[in-house]
């Protein structure tokens, strides 16, 4: 796989962006890997935001950082995190096994 103009067998979490850089020794994961792990976990691959107006606030700011990491590491054109009001969805070719 070609990562970043080197040819790699292996890419970190923290490589792609999904690891806070303040903290460079220790795997401290962003919010937007856990609501990647969200997703994955869906069947239906997508999630209703919350009725709590804080709560979707953060849910706004998760999505949005998601769709930052998956552009930069991916070069996504489109939106890989198509939301409207009543869902937030991953599309299927984003779907990543997480373990």
């Amino acid at each position: 796989m070609l990562f970043n103009g080197k040819e790699k067998n292996t890419i970190l979490l923290k490589d792609l962006g999904f690891s806070d850089k303040k903290v460079p020794n220790v795997f401290n994961p962003l919010e937007s890997l856990r609501l990647l792990k969200r997703f994955a976990k869906d069947r239906n691959n997508d999630i209703s935001p919350p009725k709590d107006d804080s709560e979707r606030k953060k849910l706004h700011a998760q999505v949005d950082s998601l769709r930052k990491v998956l552009k930069g590491c991916f070069g996504i054109e489109g939106d890989p995190v198509p939301a409207n009001e009543k869902v937030v969805t991953v599309l299927d070719s984003m779907l990543i096994v997480m373990t």
